[in-house]
C-alpha cells in the first residue's frame, strides 16, 4: 500500500469507530487485516461497554502476528487514544508493503447470545 491510500485508510478507521462507539452495551472491535504475501497481521481495537469490570470508553489495541496476540496499548477512558495508536500501527504496516483492510466485528449482548 502506498501513501496515496492512507487518507482512505483513515476514513475507513473513522467509519469503523462510529460503528464501535454505537455499541455501548457490548464489547465491539474493529479489526484491520493486513497481509503481504503469505504473512498476515491483525490490528484490533477493542472497546468495552460500561460494566462492573470496565468503565465506559475503556479500550485496548491488540496485535496478532504469527498466530500470537498481545495487547500493545490500552486506556481506561480514552477510546481516541486507542484509535490513534492503532492508526499508527496500521500505517507502519502499510509502509512495510502490507495491504490492510478494515473489518468490523460485534459481540452479541449476553441476553442475545445463543445458549
Amino acid at each position: 500500500m502506498t501513501f496515496r491510500y492512507l487518507p482512505r485508510l483513515a476514513g475507513c478507521l473513522c467509519i469503523g469507530l462510529i460503528t464501535v462507539n454505537s455499541q455501548a452495551q457490548s464489547e465491539s472491535h474493529q479489526d484491520f487485516i493486513c497481509s503481504s504475501g503469505s504473512m498476515k497481521r491483525i490490528v484490533s481495537i477493542i472497546t468495552f461497554g460500561p460494566s462492573d469490570k470496565q468503565p465506559r470508553g475503556a479500550c485496548r489495541v491488540d496485535y496478532t502476528k504469527d498466530g500470537a496476540t498481545k495487547t500493545v496499548w490500552s486506556s481506561g477512558t480514552g477510546h481516541a487514544y486507542c484509535a490513534k495508536q492503532a492508526t499508527v500501527l496500521v500505517t507502519k504496516l502499510a509502509e512495510a508493503h502490507y495491504l490492510c483492510r478494515p473489518e468490523t466485528a460485534e459481540q452479541p449482548d449476553e441476553a442475545e447470545a445463543p445458549r
